[in-house]
């Protein structure tokens, strides 16, 4: 028995192919939320099967501080929650108690609310802002909505369902590849 790590490219990716599948089957049930019009790279975040969150990146896992990006989040109980963890990641360096820090990032008034749409459906979300980067966080459909933009307006992000879940399984397997050194697939790069 290995206890390494390791897992060979073969059954890498034979277990990443079934992950996928997996994914497929659930996005077209109850597909996510994405930025609608994204030109740009595309890959799945977080994706939980049972109850949880699940996110799609909209720019590229490893972008510059200036590049846009959009991560669109939903899932969560409390979209505040959802937008404390993320507030949590961005300080990261400040703030190791988890616990700690979603006490006190849970708990501030917005610093605005605005209205959005989301597939034909009126949103209302409470909105903070820290520099370059927007927290806003809503329901929609009796599920938690929760969007970080680093470097782009929300009001220039506009939401919709994801029908189309492919590009972003390639967005990942691609990061999932380079962090192994590899090329999807199993190849080496």
């Amino acid at each position: 028995m290995d206890f390494s790590g390791y897992v060979p490219p073969a059954e890498f990716w034979q277990l990443i192919g079934e992950q996928d599948d997996k994914i497929r089957l659930a996005a077209a049930v109850d597909p996510p939320l994405g930025v609608a019009g994204w030109t740009g790279p595309v890959m799945i975040s977080e994706w939980a099967h049972n109850e949880g969150a699940r996110s799609l990146l909209h720019g590229r896992h490893d972008s510059a501080d200036d590049e846009p990006s959009v991560l669109v989040r939903i899932g969560d109980d409390d979209p505040r929650a959802g937008v404390a963890t993320l507030r949590w990641y961005a300080d990261a360096d400040e703030a190791r108690d988890v616990a700690d820090y979603l006490d006190r990032a849970d708990t501030p008034s917005p610093d605005e609310i605005a209205d959005g749409i989301i597939d034909g459906v009126p949103v209302v979300f409470e909105v903070w802002h820290a520099g370059d980067v927007s927290w806003a966080a809503g329901s929609w459909h009796d599920t938690s909505v929760v969007v970080e933009a680093r470097n782009i307006a929300l009001d220039d992000v506009t939401l919709t369902a994801i029908r189309d879940i492919e590009p972003y399984l390639a967005g990942w397997r691609e990061m999932v590849a380079q962090t192994r050194g590899e090329k999807p697939g199993g190849q080496p790069a």
